[in-house]
């Protein structure tokens, strides 16, 4: 009869069902990680997707122009044909004139062009691993160049009419971007004045490349309600 103690093959049983449990809390805590990271990634990229086309959008809205057809801005081609497309549309300026504030004191154009992620320098793309041959940026190009800006002449005091640009801007407005085969990234209706844009976004979780949506683009549509 054992007094106290356990026996060797009783310790040996405890390890091992030791060990079970922690491999199974090592593998849940790994588990919910990749989880936590995936529904984390998905989360950017749909916050991505409203951001791109909100800003797109409310330009889109203010254009007096959209150009159904190729056009320069800032010195360079722009086609909504193109693959990929490229959007331009002439937006106002607004500046203040004298004692007149918030008047347009101009037009200019402005272009949305998709480039690749690989062709942006390496300080302006997002540090992402496994995106390089998938994914496009969006830039915003504001002209500056004879053609892309158009002085209006204002009821207040002419002699303080802001200058025109005389450098053409480009921002980055998001680096991870994706193209949909068979979608055009922008259409334009003249009959309708909408403009449509398709936007999705991609990002790599562990080595494995996830879109937003998953099968296809969003598509957003849009009432240029300005133009002329």
């Amino acid at each position: 009869m054992r007094e106290h103690g356990f026996t060797l093959i009783e310790l040996l049983v405890s390890m091992a069902i030791f060990g079970i449990l922690i491999a199974a809390v090592l593998n849940f805590q790994s588990s919910a990680m990749k989880t936590s990271g995936v529904m984390g990634n998905q989360a950017t990229r749909l916050q991505t997707i409203s951001d791109v086309t909100g800003y797109v959008g409310d330009r889109v809205k203010t254009a007096r122009t959209v150009y159904a057809a190729s056009t320069t801005v800032g010195g360079a081609t722009c086609d909504i044909t193109a693959t990929p497309a490229c959007l331009a549309i002439e937006v106002p300026v607004l500046g203040t004139v004298g004692d007149c504030a918030g008047l347009i004191v101009g037009w200019q154009k402005v272009a949305y062009r998709y480039v690749l992620w690989s062709s942006l320098a390496a300080t302006e793309r997002t540090p992402m691993a496994g995106i390089s041959s998938v994914a496009y940026a969006m830039q915003e190009i504001r002209g500056a160049a004879s053609g892309d800006y158009i002085s209006v002449t204002t009821n207040c005091t002419i002699a303080n009419q802001p200058a025109a640009p005389t450098v053409t801007t480009t921002s980055l407005l998001d680096d991870t971007l994706a193209l949909t085969s068979g979608h055009a990234a922008f259409a334009y209706t003249a009959t309708t004045k909408t403009v449509t844009i398709k936007v999705r976004s991609v990002s790599a979780t562990g080595g494995t490349l996830r879109y937003s949506p998953t099968t296809g683009p969003y598509i957003l549509t849009i009432f240029a309600r300005n133009v002329l």
